[in-house]
């Protein structure tokens, strides 16, 4: 596990109003999977 969520993910979530946790955690599963999905922006995100 992470201990500080990548800036990327924060970036994506934090500063946001959900109407629940569950909805919070459906938009970190969505961005997650975004990012798996999008190896050349690991890649610039990694250095």
């Amino acid at each position: 596990m992470v201990s500080q969520p990548p800036e990327e993910l924060r970036r994506k979530v934090e500063g946001r109003t959900y109407r629940t946790i569950e909805a919070k955690k459906a938009k970190v599963e969505r961005v997650l999977h975004r990012l798996a999905r999008d190896h050349d922006k690991i890649r610039s995100l990694a250095g």
